[in-house]
């Protein structure tokens, strides 16, 4: 008893589905166009966030050690800057 009420349920909402129903919408060409630029920019999303998340650090691994690390780049900026007295002029 049971399995036929789910049996005649599905039969249902089978037919229900089957049927076609005007529908009052107008699909021009702005509607395409945007629907392609949604598209375009989810795949450049994917894509940058592929290029910032994976990409980058491993060309960086397979670079190598950088030619400076981070100290370095610090003293550097530091000797690059002008001599300045502790006096007060």
């Amino acid at each position: 008893m049971r399995k036929n009420y789910w049996n005649t349920k599905l039969l249902v909402l089978l037919l229900a589905l089957c049927q076609s129903w005007p529908v009052f919408a107008y699909v021009g060409p702005g509607l395409g166009a945007g629907v392609i630029g949604v598209i375009v920019g989810l795949l450049g999303s994917v894509v940058l966030a592929f290029l910032g998340l994976f990409w980058y650090p491993l060309k960086r691994k397979m670079r190598g050690k950088n030619e400076f690390s981070d100290e370095d780049s610090a003293n550097e900026q530091e000797s690059s800057l002008p001599e300045q007295d502790d006096k007060p002029q």
